[in-house]
């Protein structure tokens, strides 16, 4: 680049070389611009992609409230937590 490259030139160069198979090197010297600047622009892009604290909708603790079905407990003797994942933890009473 003959001039000094703007914010939005270089969100396009940080996005174009994520989807290039170069090294952050060959990359940098390929589009006229230095390796340290290509990677200041990469962390910086990465950051304003992560939500904010003031995006958190979380309330400060990563705790979940659970609802406990008394019925379900007495039978089975049992708690069993059942994971978005599909993972499964029984703890026995």
């Amino acid at each position: 680049m003959s001039t000094e490259p703007t914010a939005s030139d270089m969100e396009s160069l940080v996005l174009a070389y994520h989807q290039s198979d170069q090294t952050r090197k060959a990359f940098a010297a390929a589009h006229g611009i230095s390796l340290y600047k290509l990677i200041y622009w990469i962390k910086k892009m990465s950051k304003s992609s992560e939500p904010s604290k003031a995006e958190d909708t979380r309330s400060g603790s990563d705790f979940v409230p659970l609802k406990v079905e008394v019925s379900s407990l007495v039978a089975s003797n049992c708690v069993l937590i059942r994971l978005g994942s599909g993972v499964e933890i029984q703890i026995p009473m």
